[in-house]
């Protein structure tokens, strides 16, 4: 099996380091969970299909992306008149900034979403509005998304519905549940969801593999210092290696997060020094041929177990009362 350190973009980007250097950044990136795009579809499709299943309803699907601010803060992400939610749902892709059209992961999830809707038409409603939601008696609200870093653009999703008066009355009657189902999600991410007001359960494919988790204490020292002494920005101990700091070691054929170490997206932005990473601009397209689980689904699963009591979701406990009521809130 070619391992990405062996292929002709990870050799290029290797030569960027000293000789004594090459060893751990090649086992730095031969580590990295690389998920194609047919995998990346196919199991969050099957998880949210099982996490469906605990749904006694219709379920509304959002795919997560940006929301707008008016004078920094949120925009509702529903209509409401006199105090009361009304009309149609949000768009499932719209652009933060005109003036910035890029459609990210939010239009693959988007896909699946209408996917699941079409197939499964008396489970799912895509992205509806307070109308549909009554009219249809949606019982949960889940946001769907490809990978939770920080977590600050899923929180900020749920709060611009949390802002909703209605959605927070069919909340607190036990009407409407939240949940977040994502393939991959870091630590952080997690955390900062579980906080969320609407308290949703989050669902994961596959925990985030991390420099923390995946190499022992020796190794991990030596990665920490590679990403930190070649970071293209400033060499920040935190930021260098990745946003926030997460370290996350994992890349999807639609693009790397930012939480991966800046030496793997990130150009310089010095006069002084050029570096070129090995995903530009977080695209992954020199190294797609690559994608998909070179991991056996004995090592997944004990990634998975080792790290559930801290980063998996249990099924639903709450009880579902007076289903057969309206929300006329």
């Amino acid at each position: 099996m070619v391992k990405l350190s062996e292929t002709d973009a990870g050799i290029a980007w290797l030569k960027q380091f000293d000789v004594d250097d090459q060893a751990t950044a090649a086992n730095l990136i031969d580590t990295m969970l690389l998920v194609s795009r047919d995998e990346f579809f196919e199991r969050l499709r099957e998880l949210i299909l099982e996490r469906s299943s605990q749904v006694n309803g219709r379920i509304g699907l959002y795919a997560e992306r940006e929301i707008r601010k008016n004078r920094g803060i949120l925009n509702r992400l529903f209509k409401e008149n006199r105090g009361r939610a009304c009309g149609t749902g949000p768009a499932p892709v719209q652009p933060t900034h005109v003036y910035a059209p890029q459609v990210g992961s939010e239009g693959l999830v988007a896909w699946l979403i209408t996917d699941l809707c079409r197939e499964h038409p008396h489970r799912f409603l895509n992205h509806p509005g307070p109308d549909q939601i009554r009219r249809r008696k949606a019982h949960a609200f889940f946001l769907i998304t490809d990978f939770i870093g920080s977590g600050t653009r899923a929180c900020n999703y749920l709060q611009a519905a949390w802002r909703v008066a209605s959605v927070k009355s069919w909340s607190s009657l036990h009407l409407l549940l939240f949940e977040v189902v994502a393939y991959s999600a870091t630590d952080a991410g997690h955390s900062a969801l579980k906080a969320h007001p609407s308290h949703p359960s989050v669902s994961l494919v596959i925990p985030c593999p991390t420099i923390e988790s995946e190499f022992d204490s020796l190794a991990v020292d030596r990665i920490r210092s590679l990403c930190i002494r070649y970071d293209p920005i400033d060499h920040k101990p935190v930021e260098a290696l990745g946003f926030g700091g997460a370290g996350a070691l994992i890349a999807f054929a639609h693009g790397c997060p930012n939480n991966a170490p800046r030496i793997l997206h990130k150009k310089s932005t010095r006069k002084s020094t050029r570096w070129k990473p090995l995903f530009p601009a977080r695209v992954t397209a020199s190294t797609r041929a690559l994608f998909g689980d070179r991991r056996d689904d004995a090592t997944l699963t004990s990634l998975a177990m080792r790290k559930r009591p801290k980063r998996l979701s249990t099924l639903y406990t709450a009880s579902y009362r007076s289903r057969s009521r309206l929300m006329a809130s």
